[in-house]
């Protein structure tokens, strides 16, 4: 049985990047893709944390692209850094068939 994840790096200083892998769920993979696109269309740019400010943040940078409720779903189901992030850098859907914890 395979397992199915998605991969997040975010851009915490200008070449610092933090990954971080989350459990995909039934229904998320399409959402991550709309996602995807919006970030396409922006270069990555979504700033969270101490990195946002109130004249830059995702709602206004992608507004008209994805709706609130997109724009706060992702930005719940993404960790991030004690300082925050100003972009993301990937996004990548994994599928692991086999998985030896070795330590």
């Amino acid at each position: 049985m395979s397992k199915k994840y998605v991969e997040i790096t975010v851009d915490t200083n200008d070449g610092d990047y933090v990954t971080e892998r989350y459990s995909l769920l039934d229904g998320e993979l399409e959402k991550y893709r709309k996602i995807a696109s919006a970030l396409k269309i922006k270069h990555g740019r979504w700033p969270k944390g101490q990195m946002a400010g109130k004249n830059d943040n995702p709602s206004l940078i992608y507004n008209g692209l994805l709706t609130n409720e997109e724009i706060e779903w992702f930005n719940e189901s993404t960790q991030y850094p004690e300082y925050g992030f100003h972009s993301i850098e990937s996004i990548k859907i994994l599928t692991i068939v086999d998985e030896e914890i070795i330590y």
